[in-house]
């Protein structure tokens, strides 16, 4: 009798796995401005007429987050359509570094920073930056330098200005 149960579950386990697996034939993209649906489809690794389970899904969701274009990505299957809205991270203009008079150590700062002209702008790599600099700062004996940041944000374009 115990072989029969465990016979059933191993099919109905192997059912759920199989049902969650879809043949996408069709992509919508939605929420993209600057990153076309192409680039998103490619950078996600999504292939159409190819049959995506969950943990697939979840590896191009993690592409694509990965790429840092993105504040927000959701993807979800239905009817063999997958859907994905996207919410796009803004582009820097510009970076300005300000108040250190030797031209030399303001352009090695820029060169350390992640931060960069026509890159994704990121929050959390702007604190990160930031640290960076303070800490080169310290390096180069400037103890008592006080760092700010101010961002000048056009959502029209969706960008900013640091």
């Amino acid at each position: 009798m115990k072989k029969f149960y465990i016979n059933v579950f191993i099919y109905l386990l192997f059912s759920l796995v199989s049902s969650q697996a879809g043949i996408i034939n069709d992509i919508k993209v939605d929420g993209n401005q600057r990153i076309s649906k192409e680039s998103i489809i490619v950078l996600g690794n999504i292939i159409v007429n190819e049959s995506y389970e969950s943990d697939d899904l979840n590896n191009s969701l993690k592409k694509l987050y990965d790429t840092n274009f993105f504040k927000d990505v959701k993807i979800s299957e239905e009817n063999n359509i997958l859907n994905i809205s996207v919410s796009e991270n803004p582009i820097i203009e510009e970076i300005e570094i300000t108040g250190i008079k030797k031209k030399e150590f303001t352009e090695s700062l820029y060169d350390s920073i992640v931060l960069k002209n026509r890159k994704s702008f990121t929050e959390i790599q702007l604190e990160r930056d930031l640290d960076l600099i303070n800490n080169s700062l310290k390096k180069n004996i400037f103890y008592f330098a006080k760092i700010d940041s101010s961002l000048e944000k056009n959502d029209t374009l969706n960008s900013v200005k640091i």
